[in-house]
């Protein structure tokens, strides 16, 4: 799904998943001041900004929110944009994303994003 507009007026059982066990996973976590969280398939950003935002807020941390698709990205840009946010496009799944990153991420959130990927492997 890479229609940004789509999927977040269809995303009814994504958005209650969402809203009723990402508040309850983040609640049972111990976060610590200043971490760097990913956010990998950010999609089009809502998830992020709505549970993830506040958490980095309150512990001035920032968070990579990275996707594949472009059009997702620009959507999430436009409407999710933060100041502890950057967007940015990526791909997990291949090997350049780890060789040459500097970054140590200390949490890392892939909410709705196994069903998307070709390769399970």
């Amino acid at each position: 799904m890479y229609d940004p507009e789509r999927y977040e007026n269809n995303k009814a059982a994504a958005g209650n998943d969402a809203a009723e066990f990402v508040p309850r996973l983040i609640k049972q976590m111990f976060w610590k001041r200043e971490e760097k969280i990913l956010d990998y398939g950010c999609g089009a950003g809502s998830v992020c900004t709505e549970y993830l935002v506040p958490m980095a807020e309150r512990y001035k941390s920032t968070i990579d929110a990275v996707d594949t698709s472009d059009d997702m990205l620009e959507f999430a840009k436009a409407n999710n944009s933060h100041a502890l946010v950057q967007f940015m496009k990526d791909d997990i799944m291949k090997e350049d994303f780890i060789k040459g990153r500097t970054e140590v991420y200390d949490r890392i959130f892939s909410i709705y994003v196994l069903h998307f990927m070709r390769d399970y492997k």
